[in-house]
């Protein structure tokens, strides 16, 4: 089973983002499967709302997995940095910080 996924990455209109059961993120071309490429590169996600450019999620990618350095960031101001490689967790981090994030949690 494919889920569709959203990010702030800029790809073409024709493109979308699908992440499978084995949590590989993959682009395609909207209506061709056979188009599937696993992602490889930077992926970002932003918070839901009308003006907002904060960032909830930044992540590495390499061929479809994560690798390298993952953050996170919780509304009420919990970050989480994560290492990955090749998929693998090999390290985590957790971090309050001072300032919240004026925003509804998008977790």
């Amino acid at each position: 089973m494919l889920m569709a996924i959203s990010c702030n990455i800029s790809m073409p209109i024709n493109w979308e983002w699908y992440e499978d059961e084995k949590g590989i993120l993959y682009t395609q071309k909207i209506g061709n499967p056979d188009s599937r490429t696993p992602f490889t590169g930077l992926y970002q996600a932003g918070y839901e709302g009308e003006g907002s450019n904060l960032i909830k999620e930044s992540s590495h990618y390499k061929n479809g997995k994560l690798d390298g350095i993952q953050t996170l960031w919780h509304a009420d101001g919990l970050k989480f940095i994560n290492t990955y490689k090749n998929g693998e967790m090999i390290s985590s981090e957790k971090i309050q910080e001072d300032h919240p994030i004026n925003n509804d949690p998008p977790f």
